[in-house]
Protein backbone atom coordinates (compact mmCIF):
# COMPACT_ATOMS: atom_id res chain seq x y z
CA UNK A 1 0.00 0.00 0.00
CA UNK A 2 1.26 3.47 -0.93
CA UNK A 3 0.64 6.50 1.28
CA UNK A 4 -0.66 9.23 -1.02
CA UNK A 5 1.04 12.43 0.07
CA UNK A 6 -0.67 14.53 -2.62
CA UNK A 7 -4.00 14.11 -0.81
CA UNK A 8 -2.77 16.02 2.23
CA UNK A 9 -0.46 18.55 0.59
CA UNK A 10 -0.82 19.27 -3.12
CA UNK A 11 2.17 21.65 -2.94
CA UNK A 12 4.59 19.01 -1.69
CA UNK A 13 7.08 18.89 -4.55
CA UNK A 14 9.97 17.00 -2.90
CA UNK A 15 9.83 13.92 -0.69
CA UNK A 16 11.66 10.80 0.39
CA UNK A 17 10.22 7.28 0.40
CA UNK A 18 11.23 3.64 0.60
CA UNK A 19 10.98 1.08 -2.17
CA UNK A 20 8.24 -1.56 -1.98
CA UNK A 21 8.86 -3.18 -5.37
CA UNK A 22 11.11 -2.77 -8.40
CA UNK A 23 11.09 -4.72 -11.66
CA UNK A 24 11.17 -4.36 -15.42
CA UNK A 25 8.35 -5.22 -17.81
CA UNK A 26 8.59 -5.37 -21.61
CA UNK A 27 9.11 -1.64 -22.13
CA UNK A 28 9.56 0.06 -18.73
CA UNK A 29 11.07 -0.10 -15.30
CA UNK A 30 8.37 -0.15 -12.58
CA UNK A 31 8.86 1.22 -9.09
CA UNK A 32 6.42 0.93 -6.16
CA UNK A 33 6.96 3.13 -3.06
CA UNK A 34 5.64 3.14 0.47
CA UNK A 35 4.63 6.80 -0.02
CA UNK A 36 4.59 9.24 -2.92
CA UNK A 37 3.75 12.82 -3.88
CA UNK A 38 3.34 11.79 -7.55
CA UNK A 39 -0.30 12.01 -8.64
CA UNK A 40 -1.29 9.01 -10.82
CA UNK A 41 -3.42 9.50 -13.93
CA UNK A 42 -7.08 9.47 -12.86
CA UNK A 43 -10.39 11.31 -13.20
CA UNK A 44 -9.44 13.20 -16.36
CA UNK A 45 -6.26 14.62 -14.76
CA UNK A 46 -2.90 13.50 -16.22
CA UNK A 47 -0.24 11.95 -14.05
CA UNK A 48 2.53 14.09 -12.62
CA UNK A 49 5.95 14.17 -14.20
CA UNK A 50 9.19 14.59 -12.30
CA UNK A 51 12.26 12.69 -11.15
CA UNK A 52 13.20 9.93 -8.75
CA UNK A 53 16.91 9.95 -7.91
CA UNK A 54 17.23 12.41 -10.83
CA UNK A 55 15.86 9.84 -13.33
CA UNK A 56 12.78 11.10 -15.27
CA UNK A 57 9.45 9.54 -14.29
CA UNK A 58 7.47 9.10 -17.52
CA UNK A 59 4.17 7.70 -16.18
CA UNK A 60 2.41 7.11 -12.86
CA UNK A 61 -0.50 4.72 -12.38
CA UNK A 62 -2.48 3.40 -9.45
CA UNK A 63 -2.67 -0.38 -9.31
CA UNK A 64 -4.97 -1.28 -6.46
CA UNK A 65 -3.67 0.43 -3.33
CA UNK A 66 -0.16 0.81 -4.74
CA UNK A 67 1.09 3.69 -6.92
CA UNK A 68 3.54 2.55 -9.60
CA UNK A 69 6.16 4.90 -11.10
CA UNK A 70 7.43 4.12 -14.61
CA UNK A 71 10.81 4.87 -16.18
CA UNK A 72 12.00 4.55 -19.76
CA UNK A 73 15.59 5.07 -18.65
CA UNK A 74 17.27 2.48 -16.42
CA UNK A 75 17.24 3.98 -12.89
CA UNK A 76 20.09 1.70 -11.84
CA UNK A 77 20.12 -1.05 -9.20
CA UNK A 78 17.34 -0.50 -6.63
CA UNK A 79 16.32 -2.81 -3.81
CA UNK A 80 13.28 -3.13 -1.57
CA UNK A 81 13.61 -0.99 1.56
CA UNK A 82 16.07 1.40 -0.07
CA UNK A 83 15.34 5.13 0.33
CA UNK A 84 14.79 7.28 -2.74
CA UNK A 85 14.40 11.03 -3.36
CA UNK A 86 11.41 12.20 -5.39
CA UNK A 87 10.90 15.56 -7.05
CA UNK A 88 7.70 16.71 -8.79
CA UNK A 89 7.61 18.95 -11.87
CA UNK A 90 6.11 21.87 -9.94
CA UNK A 91 5.14 23.89 -13.02
CA UNK A 92 3.09 21.02 -14.45
CA UNK A 93 1.47 20.24 -11.08
CA UNK A 94 0.43 23.86 -10.52
CA UNK A 95 -0.96 24.08 -14.06
CA UNK A 96 -3.18 21.05 -13.51
CA UNK A 97 -4.21 22.28 -10.07
CA UNK A 98 -5.52 25.37 -11.87
CA UNK A 99 -7.20 23.19 -14.51
CA UNK A 100 -8.89 20.91 -11.99
CA UNK A 101 -10.08 23.66 -9.65
CA UNK A 102 -11.26 25.69 -12.64
CA UNK A 103 -13.12 22.68 -14.00
CA UNK A 104 -15.01 22.28 -10.70
CA UNK A 105 -16.05 25.93 -10.92
CA UNK A 106 -17.14 25.57 -14.55
CA UNK A 107 -19.13 22.38 -13.89
CA UNK A 108 -20.90 23.99 -10.92
CA UNK A 109 -21.78 27.09 -12.97
CA UNK A 110 -23.04 24.94 -15.86
CA UNK A 111 -25.50 23.27 -13.50
CA UNK A 112 -26.60 26.55 -11.94
CA UNK A 113 -27.00 28.40 -15.22
CA UNK A 114 -28.90 25.84 -17.28
CA UNK A 115 -28.95 22.47 -15.54
CA UNK A 116 -26.14 21.24 -17.80
CA UNK A 117 -24.65 18.30 -15.87
CA UNK A 118 -21.04 17.31 -16.53
CA UNK A 119 -20.64 13.75 -17.81
CA UNK A 120 -16.90 13.74 -18.56
CA UNK A 121 -13.83 15.95 -18.45
CA UNK A 122 -10.37 15.88 -19.96
CA UNK A 123 -7.40 18.04 -19.05
CA UNK A 124 -5.19 18.25 -22.12
CA UNK A 125 -1.91 20.07 -22.63
CA UNK A 126 -3.63 23.04 -24.28
CA UNK A 127 -7.28 23.06 -23.19
CA UNK A 128 -9.55 21.51 -20.60
CA UNK A 129 -12.78 20.05 -21.94
CA UNK A 130 -16.07 19.65 -20.10
CA UNK A 131 -18.70 17.48 -21.78
CA UNK A 132 -22.30 17.99 -20.68
CA UNK A 133 -25.45 15.93 -21.06
CA UNK A 134 -27.35 18.33 -23.32
CA UNK A 135 -27.91 18.48 -27.09
CA UNK A 136 -26.93 22.16 -27.20
CA UNK A 137 -25.89 25.12 -25.06
CA UNK A 138 -27.19 28.53 -26.17
CA UNK A 139 -24.41 31.03 -26.73
CA UNK A 140 -25.90 33.38 -24.14
CA UNK A 141 -25.92 30.60 -21.54
CA UNK A 142 -22.27 29.75 -22.18
CA UNK A 143 -21.34 33.42 -21.81
CA UNK A 144 -23.27 33.54 -18.54
CA UNK A 145 -21.43 30.43 -17.31
CA UNK A 146 -18.09 32.04 -18.13
CA UNK A 147 -19.08 35.25 -16.32
CA UNK A 148 -20.30 33.35 -13.25
CA UNK A 149 -17.13 31.25 -13.20
CA UNK A 150 -14.93 34.36 -13.18
CA UNK A 151 -17.04 35.94 -10.44
CA UNK A 152 -16.31 32.83 -8.39
CA UNK A 153 -12.60 33.22 -9.13
CA UNK A 154 -12.65 36.90 -8.09
CA UNK A 155 -14.50 36.04 -4.86
CA UNK A 156 -11.38 34.13 -3.75
CA UNK A 157 -13.42 31.46 -1.99
CA UNK A 158 -11.66 28.74 0.02
CA UNK A 159 -11.22 25.30 -1.52
CA UNK A 160 -11.20 22.58 1.12
CA UNK A 161 -10.93 18.79 1.10
CA UNK A 162 -12.11 16.25 3.66
CA UNK A 163 -12.75 12.53 4.01
CA UNK A 164 -16.21 11.18 4.85
CA UNK A 165 -17.80 7.78 5.26
CA UNK A 166 -21.15 6.65 3.84
CA UNK A 167 -22.97 7.67 7.03
CA UNK A 168 -21.72 11.27 6.80
CA UNK A 169 -22.36 11.34 3.08
CA UNK A 170 -26.09 10.72 3.52
CA UNK A 171 -26.77 14.28 4.72
CA UNK A 172 -24.74 16.06 2.01
CA UNK A 173 -25.88 17.45 -1.35
CA UNK A 174 -23.26 16.67 -3.97
CA UNK A 175 -23.18 18.03 -7.50
CA UNK A 176 -22.93 14.53 -8.96
CA UNK A 177 -23.59 11.03 -7.60
CA UNK A 178 -20.52 9.75 -5.71
CA UNK A 179 -18.83 6.38 -6.32
CA UNK A 180 -19.89 3.55 -4.06
CA UNK A 181 -16.92 3.43 -1.68
CA UNK A 182 -16.62 3.13 2.08
CA UNK A 183 -14.65 6.39 2.36
CA UNK A 184 -14.71 9.31 -0.03
CA UNK A 185 -12.62 12.42 -0.43
CA UNK A 186 -14.76 15.52 -0.94
CA UNK A 187 -13.65 18.77 -2.52
CA UNK A 188 -15.69 21.80 -1.52
CA UNK A 189 -15.71 25.31 -2.90
CA UNK A 190 -17.60 27.33 -0.34
CA UNK A 191 -21.22 28.01 -1.40
CA UNK A 192 -20.43 26.94 -4.99
CA UNK A 193 -19.57 23.26 -5.33
CA UNK A 194 -19.28 20.00 -3.44
CA UNK A 195 -18.29 16.71 -5.07
CA UNK A 196 -16.23 13.59 -4.53
CA UNK A 197 -12.82 13.98 -6.17
CA UNK A 198 -9.33 12.55 -5.75
CA UNK A 199 -7.49 15.22 -7.75
CA UNK A 200 -5.09 17.98 -6.73
CA UNK A 201 -6.55 21.43 -6.15
CA UNK A 202 -5.66 25.00 -5.20
CA UNK A 203 -6.33 26.49 -1.77
CA UNK A 204 -8.64 29.21 -3.06
CA UNK A 205 -10.53 30.11 -6.23
CA UNK A 206 -8.54 33.32 -6.62
CA UNK A 207 -5.47 31.25 -7.50
CA UNK A 208 -7.24 30.06 -10.67
CA UNK A 209 -6.72 33.52 -12.14
CA UNK A 210 -8.91 33.50 -15.25
CA UNK A 211 -11.41 31.23 -17.03
CA UNK A 212 -12.25 31.60 -20.74
CA UNK A 213 -14.53 29.52 -22.98
CA UNK A 214 -12.78 28.98 -26.32
CA UNK A 215 -14.89 26.45 -28.19
CA UNK A 216 -17.94 24.21 -28.42
CA UNK A 217 -18.33 20.88 -30.22
CA UNK A 218 -21.35 18.62 -30.62
CA UNK A 219 -20.48 14.97 -30.07
CA UNK A 220 -22.62 11.85 -29.59
CA UNK A 221 -25.74 13.97 -28.99
CA UNK A 222 -23.97 15.98 -26.31
CA UNK A 223 -21.94 19.17 -26.09
CA UNK A 224 -18.23 19.34 -25.38
CA UNK A 225 -17.02 22.75 -24.21
CA UNK A 226 -13.38 23.85 -24.44
CA UNK A 227 -11.74 26.11 -21.84
CA UNK A 228 -8.54 28.01 -21.21
CA UNK A 229 -7.92 28.16 -17.47
CA UNK A 230 -5.36 29.97 -15.34
CA UNK A 231 -1.95 30.61 -16.87
CA UNK A 232 -3.18 29.15 -20.15
CA UNK A 233 -5.92 31.78 -20.39
CA UNK A 234 -3.44 34.61 -19.82
CA UNK A 235 -1.06 33.17 -22.42
CA UNK A 236 -3.94 32.79 -24.87
CA UNK A 237 -4.93 36.44 -24.31
CA UNK A 238 -1.32 37.55 -24.77
CA UNK A 239 -0.98 35.60 -28.04
CA UNK A 240 -4.26 36.89 -29.44
CA UNK A 241 -3.48 40.45 -28.41
CA UNK A 242 -0.12 40.19 -30.17
CA UNK A 243 -1.81 38.70 -33.23
CA UNK A 244 -4.37 41.52 -33.33
CA UNK A 245 -1.58 44.06 -33.00
CA UNK A 246 0.39 42.53 -35.86
CA UNK A 247 -2.70 42.42 -38.07
CA UNK A 248 -3.46 46.03 -37.25
CA UNK A 249 0.05 47.08 -38.29
CA UNK A 250 -0.16 45.08 -41.53
CA UNK A 251 -3.52 46.63 -42.36
CA UNK A 252 -2.68 50.09 -41.00
CA UNK A 253 -5.81 49.98 -38.87
CA UNK A 254 -6.91 49.85 -35.28
CA UNK A 255 -7.95 46.52 -33.74
CA UNK A 256 -11.61 47.49 -34.04
CA UNK A 257 -11.20 48.17 -37.78
CA UNK A 258 -9.54 44.82 -38.60
CA UNK A 259 -12.78 42.91 -39.47
CA UNK A 260 -13.89 45.56 -41.96
CA UNK A 261 -10.44 45.68 -43.57
CA UNK A 262 -10.28 41.89 -43.88
CA UNK A 263 -13.80 41.76 -45.32
CA UNK A 264 -12.78 44.30 -47.95
CA UNK A 265 -9.65 42.29 -48.82
CA UNK A 266 -11.71 39.11 -49.18
CA UNK A 267 -14.17 40.87 -51.48
CA UNK A 268 -11.31 42.08 -53.68
CA UNK A 269 -9.69 38.65 -53.66
CA UNK A 270 -12.94 36.98 -54.74
CA UNK A 271 -13.34 39.47 -57.57
CA UNK A 272 -9.72 38.93 -58.62
CA UNK A 273 -10.29 35.17 -58.60
CA UNK A 274 -13.33 35.58 -60.86
CA UNK A 275 -11.36 37.86 -63.20
CA UNK A 276 -8.47 35.37 -63.32
CA UNK A 277 -10.84 32.54 -64.17
CA UNK A 278 -12.20 34.50 -67.14
CA UNK A 279 -8.67 35.28 -68.36
CA UNK A 280 -7.57 31.66 -67.92
CA UNK A 281 -10.49 30.47 -70.04
CA UNK A 282 -9.55 32.93 -72.80
CA UNK A 283 -5.88 31.92 -72.62
CA UNK A 284 -6.80 28.22 -72.57
CA UNK A 285 -8.87 28.69 -75.74
CA UNK A 286 -5.90 30.28 -77.54
CA UNK A 287 -3.39 27.69 -76.30
CA UNK A 288 -5.76 24.86 -77.14
CA UNK A 289 -6.00 26.07 -80.72
CA UNK A 290 -2.22 26.45 -80.94
CA UNK A 291 -1.52 22.98 -79.49
CA UNK A 292 -4.09 21.37 -81.80
CA UNK A 293 -2.62 23.16 -84.85
CA UNK A 294 0.92 22.00 -83.99
CA UNK A 295 -0.12 18.41 -83.25
CA UNK A 296 1.24 15.44 -85.12
CA UNK A 297 -1.60 13.90 -87.13
CA UNK A 298 -2.17 10.16 -87.32
CA UNK A 299 -5.05 9.57 -89.66
CA UNK A 300 -8.05 11.27 -88.04
CA UNK A 301 -6.22 11.53 -84.71
CA UNK A 302 -4.01 14.27 -83.26
CA UNK A 303 -1.05 13.40 -81.02
CA UNK A 304 -0.63 16.38 -78.64
CA UNK A 305 2.37 16.34 -76.28
CA UNK A 306 3.76 19.46 -74.59
CA UNK A 307 5.75 20.54 -71.53
CA UNK A 308 5.22 23.74 -69.54
CA UNK A 309 7.48 25.52 -67.05
CA UNK A 310 6.12 27.26 -63.93
CA UNK A 311 2.65 27.52 -65.42
CA UNK A 312 -0.60 27.70 -63.44
CA UNK A 313 -1.67 24.16 -62.56
CA UNK A 314 -5.28 25.20 -62.95
CA UNK A 315 -4.59 26.43 -66.49
CA UNK A 316 -2.78 23.23 -67.50
CA UNK A 317 -5.65 21.14 -66.14
CA UNK A 318 -8.15 23.31 -68.03
CA UNK A 319 -6.11 22.89 -71.23
CA UNK A 320 -6.18 19.11 -70.92
CA UNK A 321 -9.92 19.04 -70.20
CA UNK A 322 -10.64 21.34 -73.16
CA UNK A 323 -8.50 19.30 -75.57
CA UNK A 324 -10.14 16.05 -74.52
CA UNK A 325 -13.62 17.43 -75.16
CA UNK A 326 -12.81 17.48 -78.86
CA UNK A 327 -12.79 14.22 -80.81
CA UNK A 328 -9.65 12.48 -81.99
CA UNK A 329 -7.13 13.84 -79.46
CA UNK A 330 -4.40 11.88 -77.66
CA UNK A 331 -2.93 14.21 -75.02
CA UNK A 332 0.04 14.29 -72.63
CA UNK A 333 0.95 17.49 -70.76
CA UNK A 334 3.60 18.11 -68.10
CA UNK A 335 4.19 21.21 -66.00
CA UNK A 336 7.30 21.74 -63.87
CA UNK A 337 6.17 23.99 -61.03
CA UNK A 338 7.71 24.71 -57.63
CA UNK A 339 10.20 21.86 -57.80
CA UNK A 340 7.51 19.27 -58.55
CA UNK A 341 5.97 17.96 -61.72
CA UNK A 342 2.32 18.01 -62.72
CA UNK A 343 1.36 15.48 -65.37
CA UNK A 344 -1.91 14.83 -67.21
CA UNK A 345 -2.73 12.33 -69.92
CA UNK A 346 -5.84 11.16 -71.69
CA UNK A 347 -7.67 10.42 -74.88
CA UNK A 348 -10.92 11.71 -76.35
CA UNK A 349 -14.06 9.65 -75.91
CA UNK A 350 -13.88 8.31 -79.46
CA UNK A 351 -10.30 7.01 -79.03
CA UNK A 352 -9.72 3.47 -77.77
CA UNK A 353 -6.39 3.10 -75.92
CA UNK A 354 -5.12 1.20 -72.85
CA UNK A 355 -3.66 4.16 -70.93
CA UNK A 356 -2.53 2.00 -68.01
CA UNK A 357 -0.31 -0.05 -70.32
CA UNK A 358 1.16 3.14 -71.78
CA UNK A 359 1.69 5.14 -68.59
CA UNK A 360 2.67 2.74 -65.82
CA UNK A 361 6.05 1.73 -67.38
CA UNK A 362 6.87 5.46 -67.62
CA UNK A 363 6.12 6.33 -63.98
CA UNK A 364 9.64 5.58 -62.67
CA UNK A 365 11.08 8.24 -65.01
CA UNK A 366 9.42 11.00 -62.95
CA UNK A 367 8.74 9.09 -59.69
CA UNK A 368 5.09 9.58 -60.49
CA UNK A 369 2.23 9.65 -58.03
CA UNK A 370 -1.42 9.59 -58.96
CA UNK A 371 -3.26 7.56 -61.54
CA UNK A 372 -6.66 7.26 -63.08
CA UNK A 373 -9.00 4.97 -64.89
CA UNK A 374 -10.52 4.88 -68.34
CA UNK A 375 -9.61 7.84 -70.49
CA UNK A 376 -8.36 10.34 -67.85
CA UNK A 377 -5.11 10.07 -65.83
CA UNK A 378 -3.25 12.69 -63.78
CA UNK A 379 -0.91 13.17 -60.85
CA UNK A 380 2.40 14.59 -59.69
CA UNK A 381 6.04 13.59 -59.93
CA UNK A 382 8.97 13.98 -57.55
CA UNK A 383 11.50 14.05 -60.38
CA UNK A 384 10.89 16.98 -62.78
CA UNK A 385 14.21 16.30 -64.55
CA UNK A 386 12.65 13.19 -66.06
CA UNK A 387 9.76 14.97 -67.78
CA UNK A 388 11.40 15.07 -71.23
CA UNK A 389 12.00 11.32 -71.09
CA UNK A 390 8.44 10.84 -69.83
CA UNK A 391 6.93 12.71 -72.78
CA UNK A 392 9.29 11.02 -75.24
CA UNK A 393 8.26 7.63 -73.88
CA UNK A 394 4.61 8.63 -74.18
CA UNK A 395 5.09 9.60 -77.84
CA UNK A 396 6.88 6.36 -78.64
CA UNK A 397 4.34 4.10 -76.93
CA UNK A 398 1.23 5.84 -78.23
CA UNK A 399 2.80 6.22 -81.67
CA UNK A 400 3.06 2.44 -81.99
CA UNK A 401 -0.64 2.11 -81.14
CA UNK A 402 -1.90 4.75 -83.60
CA UNK A 403 -2.32 4.65 -87.37
CA UNK A 404 0.65 5.67 -89.58
CA UNK A 405 1.44 9.36 -89.86
CA UNK A 406 -0.74 11.17 -92.38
Amino acid sequence: MTEKLYYENSRLFEFTARILSFKRDKAHWRLGLDRTAFYPEAGGQPADRGWINDIPVTAVRAEGEEVIHFFEQDPGPLEAGEEIRGRIDAGMRLDYMQQHTGQHIISACLVRQGAFPTVSIHMGESTTTVEVDAPAIPEADLAAVEEAANRTVCSNLPVRTRWVDQRELAGLKLRRPPPNRERLRLVEIAEVDLCACGGTHLNSTGEVGLIKAVGVEKIRGRVRTYWKIGRRAYEDYREKNELAGNLGRLLSSSTAEIPAHVEGLLDRLQQQTRDNAVLEKRLAAELTAALAAAAERRGKLRLICHGFEEESQTLVRLLCETLLKDSGNVVCLTNSCGGRLQWLAGVSEDVDMDLAAVLKPLFPLIEARGGGKGKRWQGSGNKPAGQDAFRKGWLEKTGRLLPPQA
